[in-house]
């Protein structure tokens, strides 16, 4: 049995701050989510983005990492937007409601 591939990490490049997600975003994965994403809030200056684009599954609990991150960046006045999203990911926003909302 190979366990699935998962990595996130955040970047800064040119004063954007940018948290990348590989493969599958679980409860396995969901507390590193967060952890990233309140990483990545305290080192922007107005703008996070979470690139998607290589994530095969997401569920509950990574939604809700998600939606406490755009709490969290909302609060201190920073945008969070989501790109790359990959048809998975993106039928999980629709579904919620939640495309609108976080989508870049």
């Amino acid at each position: 049995m190979c366990a699935a591939r998962r990595d996130i990490s955040v970047e800064q490049v040119d004063g954007v701050v940018t948290v990348v997600a590989r493969g599958e975003l679980d409860l396995a994965t969901s507390n590193a989510l967060r952890t990233a994403l309140e990483s990545a809030i305290g080192l922007a200056g107005a703008r996070v983005v979470v690139r998607l684009g290589d994530v095969t599954f997401m569920d509950s609990t990574a939604l809700s990492a998600l939606v406490h991150g755009w709490r969290l960046a909302t609060d201190k006045g920073i945008v969070l937007t989501v790109t790359d999203p990959t048809p998975a990911v993106q039928r999980v926003f629709k579904i919620t409601g939640l495309d609108d909302l976080i989508q870049g």
